[in-house]
């Protein structure tokens, strides 16, 4: 793609003015065609999320937006057909692609009815864009390296495990001076006597340490675990739920400080969760197809300010056990004030690990979470099916 000639961009009133160019974008490989999604009246079927088709009306921006071009095809047609007016009659289906230069394309396939006394019905196709403005808009933003984050964590018979991570912990924030404030929720008595101990060990290594350990009280849940945590803060504190199996790399606690903003916005980090290594070929890159995926369907790690999570009602200590809880204050926060930053992180690496489903018939959707979770943990589906493939070479019986 040639290079286009840019203006300098101009100030005015906090709005930075400047051309850009609208044109065609124009792939130079596969890699870079933006596919075109299909869409009915119902579903929009997509191959970027994890299921091969959403609902129009689950996805309020969907139908809004769908809603937008339909009212365009409409006001096209009618030129068309002028002087007959022609109104919309039916959505038979439709393509939608983003082009990044010049905005949403849509193709779109409907029935169209005359208003004049024939009430002729007809079929038209319609191709519209949806331009991008051609200004920037300056909005504000946070950049506070030295603001302390308090990582709250929940400890459960995983006494192994939360020895993993002080260590990992050690090494990005103790050992760099890293401004954070460690505070382990710890349930049972167990463990608690044996990460107390641990803890004054890396206390009197770090002269600087900050490692907080709060017994948990009650039956343990994840709800439960996180909400006693918070308690032990101040209104004003940054604090990041993290699960004892998460590797945090120091770039992380940069992104976790600059994309939570109080009163304002809370920081949902996508983290890459590594798949069974018994499934996973050797690789010195951790984030790659073959390594593992992203959790864009995981809520459970966020940062957020103390008095948002008290704003917001906090988390619902109901719950039992790990999963819904992190759903359900996810959906508090949408609701909301607060704007919701989900990005992927390059920062939070989730180990693998094995993990029990319990029978818990009390709580149907925590085990089919448990089951669904542990199946995407897996593998990549091309290295498991040619472990599959291998296995029914060697006993060709299985088929």
């Amino acid at each position: 793609i040639p290079d286009e000639k840019e203006e300098e961009p101009e100030k005015a009133n906090g709005e930075i003015k400047q051309r850009v160019p609208l044109r065609r974008f124009k792939p130079a490989n596969k890699f870079q065609y933006q596919h075109w999604r299909y869409f009915d009246p119902f579903y929009l079927y997509t191959d970027d999320t994890l299921e091969p088709y959403v609902s129009v009306k689950a996805f309020k921006y969907y139908s809004l937006e769908l809603k937008r071009a339909i009212q365009e095809a409409v006001h096209v047609v009618n030129k068309r057909h002028h002087p007959v007016r022609v109104k919309f009659k039916r959505l038979h289906n439709g393509y939608v692609r983003h082009d990044p230069l010049q905005g949403n394309e849509y193709i779109i396939d409907a029935t169209f009815m005359e208003r004049r006394r024939g009430r002729r019905m007809f079929n038209e196709r319609v191709r519209i864009l949806r331009p991008l403005a051609s200004n920037f808009i300056l909005q504000s933003s946070k950049n506070d390296k030295d603001e302390k984050v308090h990582i709250v964590v929940p400890i459960s018979d995983v006494t192994h495990r939360c020895f993993e991570f002080l260590g990992m912990f050690a090494n990005v924030s103790l050992a760099t001076k890293e401004a954070t404030h460690l505070v382990l929720v710890v349930f049972g008595d167990k463990d608690l006597i044996e990460i107390e101990e641990k803890v004054d060990m890396y206390k009197k290594t770090y002269a600087e340490a900050e490692i907080s350990i709060v017994k948990g009280v009650g039956t343990f849940s994840r709800a439960k675990a996180l909400d006693q945590g918070m308690k032990s803060l101040e209104s004003g504190d940054l604090t990041f739920f993290c699960d004892v199996d998460m590797t945090i790399e120091r770039p992380f606690l940069d992104r976790c400080r600059r994309n939570t903003v109080e009163g304002r916005m809370v920081y949902y980090p996508e983290v890459f969760k590594l798949y069974n290594p018994k499934f996973v070929p050797v690789n010195n890159r951790k984030i790659s197809r073959k390594q593992g995926h992203w959790v864009n369907y995981g809520y459970g790690m966020l940062c957020i300010y103390k008095s948002d999570y008290d704003a917001i009602g906090g988390l619902n200590t109901e719950m039992l056990g790990w999963g819904g809880e992190d759903v359900d204050f996810f959906e508090k926060v949408l609701k909301s004030k607060l704007e919701v930053l989900q990005s992927p992180d390059t920062g939070l690496i989730h180990r693998w690990h094995p993990n029990v489903c319990a029978q818990d018939t009390t709580n149907k959707y925590n085990r089919e979470s448990c089951i669904k979770s542990r199946a995407e943990a897996l593998g990549d589906k091309t290295e498991l099916a040619r472990y599959i493939y291998d296995i029914m070479e060697k006993h060709p019986e299985l088929t």
